[in-house]
């Protein structure tokens, strides 16, 4: 089954991975001039900051979850396979830009934003409860 790949070693290696590309992919999109005359470059360093955005918070809860026990990895890593595809998914039909008529525009980056929110609020939730869970299981 796919979810017996996704130990804690490579959950911790595969977002520490995607956050370095998330990062290299800010500081150039920050520090090059020249991608923002070249209209692809821009739309494909944009894509990739939207879509690595997520793993930040999938990089620290894969951090604190390393050190607990395994059915409190368990529990937030089935969460968070199913969070993270919903989360990529839900990205890629949210427009890129406002056109300026909305009220509350939701955009890419605004989506991409409270998504991250949203997941870290819910696997807080479960590490907890699941935590609780278990000490009460173990007296």
């Amino acid at each position: 089954m796919i979810l017996n790949w996704f130990t804690k070693k490579s959950f911790l290696i595969t977002s520490f991975v995607l956050i370095l590309v998330f990062s290299i992919t800010y500081l150039f999109n920050y520090y090059s001039v020249s991608c923002y005359r070249q209209m692809t470059c821009s739309f494909l360093v944009d894509m990739l900051i939207f879509y690595t955005f997520i793993f930040i918070p999938v990089f620290v809860f894969a951090l604190i979850t390393f050190f607990m026990k395994q059915g409190v990895f368990n529990a937030w890593r089935n969460f968070s396979i199913f969070a993270v595809v919903i989360s990529l998914v839900a990205i890629s039909f949210l427009p890129s830009h406002s056109y300026g008529l909305d009220i509350l525009p939701l955009t890419k980056g605004t989506g991409v934003f409270l998504l991250s929110i949203a997941y870290s609020v819910i696997s807080l939730f479960i590490i907890i409860f699941k935590a609780i869970q278990l000490r009460g299981q173990g007296r």
